[in-house]
């Protein structure tokens, strides 16, 4: 590649800086986009354990990461939830496109734990964010959660995002869900009969007793 660029020099051709060099240039780019790895997890036989340990510290970001986990969700859609979003009638959390990876609306099944936990939070305060920051016009900051764990759990070295897998992971092995039925409770892009089938109350139903179940696993008490 430098013997090509070279010789293009030497014709006129062009006589800048090398943009095919690695060093100092693509290194900076295409290295860090070729080996991004899988967010770090925390293993689901571990998790009630860590969720009963959440479960003492009376802080926002440990209720926002309580509502992450229980409800498989992201965290730029739990650090922005509003109150108006939660259905407590048909304990459902519409989540707006704008705050959706897909930009499409979705709705979100909520296990009797979850809805417990947002009435709780919402009883604290009077903030138009469910998970408010110091600022009350702010919702929760995008690095609250993973300070909380670095802070709590030094040792430890799973992530926020990691804890989507750790859901997975459950589904599959411990609930032996259907594949479909994880992929839509995670939000991931489905095939247009699958997402079809979403609307109808039967696989809402579906949805809703699969995150209960989680719901229950990931609380239950530690002896």
């Amino acid at each position: 590649m430098r013997a090509v660029f070279a010789y293009a020099k030497t014709k006129g051709w062009y006589s800048e800086f090398n943009p095919a060099e690695w060093e100092h240039n693509l290194d900076t780019d295409l290295s860090r986009k070729r080996f991004i790895g899988h967010h770090e997890s925390l293993p689901y036989n571990r998790l009630p354990w860590f969720y009963s340990s959440l479960q003492q510290f009376d802080t926002i970001s440990a209720y926002a990461l309580q509502f992450t986990i229980l409800t498989a969700a992201r965290t730029s859609e739990v650090r922005l939830a509003k109150p108006e979003e939660i259905d407590f009638t048909r304990a459902i959390w519409n989540v707006p496109a704008e705050r959706m990876k897909a930009r499409a609306s979705h709705r979100v099944p909520l296990s009797k734990p979850v809805l417990a936990l947002v009435e709780s939070v919402m009883l604290k305060h009077n903030q138009p964010f469910i998970f408010p920051s110091t600022k009350p016009e702010i919702g929760l900051s995008n690095g609250a959660m993973h300070q909380l764990i670095r802070k709590r759990y030094p040792n430890e070295k799973f992530t926020v995002h990691g804890f989507r897998t750790t859901f997975r992971m459950w589904a599959a092995e411990v609930g032996d869900y259907d594949q479909n039925l994880a992929e839509i409770a995670l939000a991931h892009s489905q095939d247009k009969k699958v997402e079809g089938a979403y609307m109808r109350s039967k696989l809402i139903d579906k949805l809703r007793a699969m995150m209960e179940n989680y719901s229950q696993f990931a609380s239950q008490l530690v002896i």
